[in-house]
């Protein structure tokens, strides 16, 4: 079973590639779907809250009330043994109603949310990971933007204000037991090891023990403004970055890094940027890139969300919305808060 988010709002699935069922908002806790995980069975669903509309009305004392747009839902979604399961702030009060993220993980099921920070789902109960003030003990911030397990089940967390001012990478090993956070082990990136910016929008735990980040920075006027990629190599101290400033034209195309994956039968780094489409880096260093126009179309934009590679090789590219700047000959997405995943169409590269 395949099974997708709707770029328009909601869920479809798919047992044969055919035919293709949809789910909305009489199944889903909000049709703003921003991730998807397979966990223990089930398949998992990340929501932030979305705009219902509510018809005109009167209210108690008979006035007219007009028509409006109202914020609702959010939360965690699952859907095993042909039926739905959801979660919100309600009725799991661990859980946010705005889910950026989620991660298997050997033990858990991991939430990034915003506000109420990193959140474990064990089969059982939620428990949420927040800001103790203690930057030795816990998470940094209760804004997670990103979210990845480790082969060795280490849970790695991107964080940031509630402005969306990045503060960094902090690593937790949970003792694999994830309803208990008191025998938590916390490490977090910093002096030498810290990242070149502050503000992670993707986390590619490698299987050589290293980890690569997509990495921004934030200025005084709140502008993002990428910072390329970094490389924790194995012991966790050492970083290093590629940077285009730093490169020859046309090897990384751009340092506002979206996303990055390795693809697992040639080894390849595949990394999508904000609005230069994708660059990707050979195991022997050499680097291609691949635009809207480079693929005659192929490629469904330069905006790029997300790359998801299958077992088989067949890499899955999801490409923002962007409008085109005539007078700039670049196309441009559409404006995004800091640190909110992106969203779009898909587009599969053999």
């Amino acid at each position: 079973m395949a099974l997708v988010s709707d770029c328009l709002g909601g869920v479809a699935f798919s047992a044969d590639g055919q035919n293709w069922t949809m789910f909305d908002t009489a199944a889903l806790p909000s049709t703003d779907v921003r991730d998807l995980a397979v966990w223990r069975g089930g398949v998992y669903t990340a929501h932030i809250p979305h705009r219902v509309w509510s018809p005109p009305s009167t209210d108690p004392d008979g006035q007219p009330v007009a028509g409006r747009w109202v914020i609702s839902g959010g939360g965690v979604a699952r859907f095993a043994d042909g039926k739905w399961t959801a979660w919100s702030n309600e009725n799991a009060p661990e859980l946010a109603d705005a889910v950026n993220a989620l991660a298997a993980g050997p033990t858990a099921l991991w939430a990034a949310t915003s506000g109420r920070g990193l959140v474990a789902w064990n089969g059982a109960t939620w428990l949420g990971r927040r800001d103790c003030g203690d930057e030795n003990r816990c998470i940094q911030d209760n804004y997670v933007t990103a979210v990845a397990v480790g082969a060795d089940g280490t849970v790695w967390a991107a964080t940031a204000r509630f402005n969306g001012r990045g503060t960094g990478v902090a690593l937790l090993d949970d003792r694999a037991t994830p309803a208990d956070a008191d025998d938590d082990g916390w490490f977090v990136l910093r002096g030498a090891s810290a990242m070149p910016g502050d503000l992670i929008h993707a986390i590619l735990p490698d299987a050589d023990a290293s980890a690569w980040f997509g990495c921004s920075t934030q200025d005084d006027e709140g502008r993002v403004r990428g910072a390329g990629i970094a490389r924790l190599l194995d012991d966790r101290q050492t970083v290093t970055r590629l940077d285009s400033r730093d490169l020859a034209p046309g090897v990384l195309a751009a340092n506002d890094v979206t996303a990055v994956a390795r693809h697992p039968l040639t080894g390849d780094l595949w990394v999508g940027t904000a609005r230069s489409g994708l660059s990707v880096r050979g195991v022997d260093g050499v680097w291609r890139s691949f635009t809207r126009a480079s693929t005659a179309g192929g490629l469904a934009g330069d905006a790029i969300a997300d790359i998801a590679i299958e077992a088989n090789g067949t890499v899955w590219v999801a490409t923002r919305q962007s409008t085109f700047d005539a007078d700039h000959r670049a196309s441009a997405p559409a404006a995004a808060a800091p640190g909110a995943p992106l969203s779009g169409s898909s587009t599969a590269l053999g």
